[in-house]
């Protein structure tokens, strides 16, 4: 392996680091690169980010093959210059970089495809089947309290709740059911890469770049403002402002709109025997209706 590297990117590997099961650090006297291995062929999404010019995101090096990914073993790797970032706690600044990034990504990688091909019927499927299993959950375990003559504090706490949570997902269900009307009216609908692999640790602010590629794929742009929303709802984020600075430098439509509310409410729900577990997860589930309202408020403000 290490030689068949070595051959493919013209190294000469003198230490070895492995920083995950997937994901080897390796040295060339003073140069740092990053090996991963790959579950699929990337080729062609990092093909088509480098066509959008969108120079935010780190693409691999190029082999002598002149690709992106290479297969070896039956296995997908590419190879990376290692990049660190400073240690200064300025994650406002790397926030805004970052939405900015995905802004300039989903401008200049959209493409429209056919409003009839499928693509939404399966998409719309799937978040009706989620947001309905969360409702037979939450109310299979509302009667069972209702049914049970001792209480947990999460159980308390879940039932004095519980008309609250089950209003998020009926206005889940709400905005899926003008998605399903919005995209009756449409021909076309505008897909484009998407990063979907939101970590602070991922934004090298001292290069100007994002990193760690490994989820980017072709969907609708509010695929990775969900995946940044349901990522740090919890960590007191100004979604406003960088929500404003997002529409400000790409316009998303309105089925992608109410698409990133329901995205962002039909994950499944689980609950646990341990009492404190359920507690914090309904008590998140609540801050996260919150800040869906906020979003919501914010969004449809900007109507075309």
């Amino acid at each position: 392996m290490k030689e068949k590297i070595e051959e493919l990117y013209s190294i000469h590997i003198t230490k070895e680091e492995k920083l995950s099961d997937k994901v080897t650090k390796i040295y060339d006297n003073e140069k740092k690169y990053v090996l991963k291995e790959h579950e699929t062929n990337l080729n062609n999404i990092y093909t088509r980010l480098y066509m959008s010019r969108v120079d935010y995101f780190l693409l691999p090096l190029k082999s002598i093959n002149n690709i992106y990914v290479e297969e070896i073993d039956d296995k997908f790797y590419s190879l990376s210059v290692f990049e660190e970032d400073e240690q200064a706690k300025i994650d406002d600044i790397r926030l805004r970089f970052y939405i900015l990034s995905l802004a300039s990504l989903h401008q200049n990688s959209t493409y429209p495809i056919k409003g009839n091909d499928g693509y939404i019927d399966q998409l719309i499927s799937f978040l009706e089947d989620n947001i309905e299993k969360n409702i037979v959950t939450l109310n299979t375990r509302m009667e069972r309290i209702e049914h049970q003559d001792y209480h947990a504090p999460g159980e308390w706490f879940f039932y004095d709740n519980f008309s609250s949570i089950m209003e998020g997902y009926n206005l889940a269900k709400a905005h899926l059911q003008e998605v399903e009307e919005l995209f009756k009216k449409v021909s076309s609908y505008s897909l484009c890469l998407t990063y979907q692999n939101y970590e602070i640790s991922h934004i090298i602010i001292n290069k100007g770049k994002i990193i760690s590629l490994d989820k980017m794929n072709i969907a609708p742009s509010c695929y990775d403002i969900s995946d940044f929303i349901l990522k740090t709802y919890k960590d007191n984020v100004d979604f406003s402002s960088l929500i404003k600075e997002y529409l400000n430098n790409y316009k998303m439509n309105e089925e992608d709109k109410h698409l990133l509310l329901v995205l962002i409410l039909s994950p499944l729900i689980e609950f646990t025997n341990d009492d404190l577990e359920d507690f914090e997860m309904i008590y998140d589930k609540l801050k996260l209706i919150d800040v869906v309202k906020e979003v919501e408020k914010l969004i449809l403000s900007t109507s075309d």
